[in-house]
């Protein structure tokens, strides 16, 4: 029986004193494509503008009015579109990005949706130098210099953002830290002990992983070959044939066949039961 059980271990919210939390990686260094067309962000420019994201109100989607996007203190009604705000931003060296947290009430009606959300984007203001060019594959017309945040859009409905999920930026759980790491290993284990438990798995079920191309098989020793029966065979480089290329060829033959790999290889060695 295959079971496929599908399960959020842990969230990137947490609660304090009324108000939901979450880390966000609103920019890295690199080419994002918007209303504006391709621009090249810089980490020197994200570094030297990483403060003024202190306190920058956070929407769910940007602003518009009659399909155009705008400042979200365009009037008062894309100011009630405010759900909260970015707190706490800094550079970071690492990943050559912005981090900073997210903070919305608790008691906000689109609570639940808003923990469901991964994607953000920017809104901001910024100069640009009108050069083209490349960067990690992606071609882009102008050049960042200044950055004035207006707003953070928390992307609704599966929209991805100039700087996605994937990219490396959005709403996500520090992996690297060594809560998260406890926590994951944590609810893995009692994942697999609750499976055990109610008979869905037991315990000789869970095995090493082994190295790809090899398979599990059974051994059994044959004394009259004097070697392993299912023995699993190790894996030789693509030019390397075990068997002669004429099935007539005698044992001999086939032992004085020479190494065609190229000068920069070794000839692997094999067992003795193994004949090139």
């Amino acid at each position: 029986m295959r079971q496929t059980i599908k399960a959020y271990m842990i969230s990137p919210w947490t609660i304090e004193n009324g108000v939901m939390k979450a880390p966000v990686v609103l920019i890295r260094e690199g080419v994002a494509c918007g209303s504006n067309g391709c621009i090249f962000w810089a980490g020197h420019i994200l570094q030297e503008n990483a403060h003024k994201w202190d306190n920058v109100p956070v929407c769910i989607d940007h602003p518009q009015v009659d399909g155009i996007p705008v400042s979200i203190e365009e009037n008062a009604e894309t100011r009630r579109a405010i759900i909260g705000a970015t707190k706490n931003p800094r550079y970071d060296p690492a990943i050559k990005g912005i981090r900073a947290e997210i903070h919305v009430p608790a008691s906000h009606p689109r609570a639940s949706e808003i923990q469901g959300i991964r994607e953000v984007s920017m809104g901001v203001f910024s100069d640009e130098t009108y050069e083209s060019g490349e960067f990690k594959g992606k071609e882009y017309s102008a050049c960042s210099i200044t950055m004035e945040p207006d707003h953070c859009a928390l992307l609704s409905g599966g929209q991805v953002g100039a700087c996605d999920w994937e990219t490396g930026c959005g709403i996500r759980n520090n992996s690297k830290s060594r809560a998260f790491q406890d926590i994951i290993r944590e609810a893995a284990k009692n994942h697999f002990q609750t499976l055990i438990r109610r008979k869905i798995m037991h315990t000789n079920e869970v095995k090493p992983l082994l190295p790809p191309g090899v398979k599990e098989v059974e051994k059994e020793f044959d004394y009259s070959k004097n070697q392993w029966e299912g023995e699993v065979e190790p894996m030789l480089p693509p030019v390397f044939d075990r068997k002669p290329n004429n099935e007539n060829e005698n044992q001999n033959e086939t032992k004085n066949e020479t190494w065609n790999g190229g000068n920069d290889e070794v000839q692997p060695m094999l067992p003795p039961q193994f004949n090139r």
